[in-house]
């Protein structure tokens, strides 16, 4: 029986890095870097590095002076202002994103005292410009999502609500962009032509997405000047009812018959929009027509008798009453009245109150209502009578 010769090894993966290691002089690397930083510290004497820790220790020992001085200043203004204006948390942390940035500033004024080779001062100085960036995009956000809370609360509304969430996420998207383009920028990449590009991107894009882009702008625009928010009852053009929600593309209306309609941001804000829930009263008005044979005189007092019929009701406040035109079969009347407040269901029970009053009035007066009548004239009666006697 013949032997199976033997298979040859095959370095795996693990092997072939193991073996990479092995060569790596790593004593060697570990000597020349403790070369070169015995090398940069040298450059600068104990008294240079005394005079820089002296600079970066006072320059922080005064901002922490002056936050706690500020601090109290702002917790006095914060005792004086109303709660339902300004957030407390969010003022302290915008105060708390503020502090940490400006201890970059003494740490850079000592780190210019030192001397250090120009690689290791490009270095270090970019280090401290990318942690100044972040810390600045932090703190604008910060005050820029404080701004925001504190107009939102001007219209009822926060931060925490569903306009404050879904503004915060678009503040700091901005905010970091422009803080990475600035750090690409510095790091030598060409933010003009990736700029270009994206400017051709967002041509085609917008293009191919022009109605979405103009209902997630009508979105915008519906979060930031506030025509109306979800519960009130609104008109836009030939559509109306009660706003159910507010997406980035549409707005649902519950209208009065129970049917849910889903309208386009953009279309709705390109209509004239009636908000009824800022209504402080409603004016209605109703027609009604009393028969020709009603005397002078009580035709004279209807209005009065329609002001009587209100007065009873507490909330209808009689605007006007006229004796308007002669109809084909009635004396035409119109009404106008206010009552207060929004609620169309309570104006209509009020207006049907109304109604029924007037009602009861006539009839005491023994005033009827107006229907369609015909009352025909024959010029010669006699005749007729005879033509269907000989008939």
């Amino acid at each position: 029986m013949a032997a199976t010769p033997a298979q040859p090894a095959v370095d795996t993966p693990l092997d072939t890095m193991m073996e990479s290691l092995e060569n790596v002089d790593v004593v060697g690397k570990l000597e020349s870097t403790a070369r070169f930083i015995g090398d940069e510290l040298a450059r600068n004497t104990f008294a240079h590095y005394l005079i820089a820790f002296a600079i970066a220790a006072g320059g922080i020992a005064l901002i922490w002076l002056v936050k706690g001085l500020i601090a109290k200043l702002a917790t006095r203004w914060l005792a004086s202002v109303d709660r339902h204006r300004v957030d407390n948390e969010m003022a302290q942390q915008v105060g708390g994103t503020l502090v940490p940035l400006l201890y970059i500033f003494p740490i850079y004024f000592a780190l210019d005292t030192l001397n250090f080779s120009p690689s290791l001062y490009k270095v270090l100085t970019f280090l401290l410009f990318v942690l100044f960036i972040t810390r600045a995009v932090r703190f604008f956000s910060s005050l820029a999502s404080f701004v925001t809370d504190a107009y939102l609360r001007r219209h009822e509304e926060s931060i925490d609500t569903v306009v404050g969430r879904t503004l915060s996420p678009i503040i700091r998207v901005l905010f970091w962009t422009i803080g990475i383009t600035i750090i690409l920028d510095n790091m030598g990449f060409q933010i003009s032509s990736l700029l270009a590009g994206l400017g051709i991107v967002g041509v085609a894009v917008g293009l191919a997405g022009q109605t979405i882009l103009a209902d997630f702008f009508g979105y915008l625009v519906i979060l930031l000047d506030r025509p109306f928010s979800i519960g009130d009852y609104v008109s836009a053009g030939p559509v109306s009812g009660t706003v159910e929600s507010i997406g980035l593309k549409t707005t649902r209306l519950r209208t009065l018959g129970g049917e849910v309609l889903v309208c386009p941001n953009g279309d709705i804000t390109k209509q004239n929009i009636a908000n009824y829930r800022l209504m402080y009263r409603r004016q209605r008005n109703f027609t009604f027509g009393i028969a020709y044979e009603t005397p002078i005189e009580k035709v004279r007092a209807v209005p009065d008798m329609v002001r009587e019929a209100a007065s009873a009701i507490s909330k209808v406040n009689i605007d006007r009453v006229f004796f308007t035109a002669f109809g084909d079969s009635s004396l035409n009347f119109e009404v106008y009245f206010t009552v207060p407040g929004r609620d169309f269901v309570e104006a209509q029970a009020l207006q049907q109150e109304l109604m029924l009053g007037v009602m009861d009035r006539f009839a005491k007066e023994n005033i009827t209502f107006a229907y369609p009548t015909t009352t025909m004239y024959l010029a010669n009666p006699a005749s007729l009578q005879q033509e269907s006697t000989h008939a």
